[in-house]
């Protein structure tokens, strides 16, 4: 959440960068098969995601 309430999205480096300008801290624990691992995300019909890519579904690292 922001000072106003409202929700942030952000999404992996993003978010990193929100938390620390939000006095947050950040603990690296990455692996290295890390760079490696790809998980399945579903995009909801209708969204800014799915409208900018024309996908349903795809892979992300």
């Amino acid at each position: 959440m922001t000072s106003t309430g409202l929700p942030q999205p952000a999404i992996c480096r993003g978010l990193q960068a929100v938390d620390v300008v939000l006095g947050g801290t950040l603990e690296q624990h990455m692996d290295s098969d890390h760079r490696h691992l790809v998980h399945p995300v579903t995009i909801r019909r209708g969204t800014l995601p799915e409208r900018a890519t024309g996908a349903g579904r795809t892979d992300v690292p």
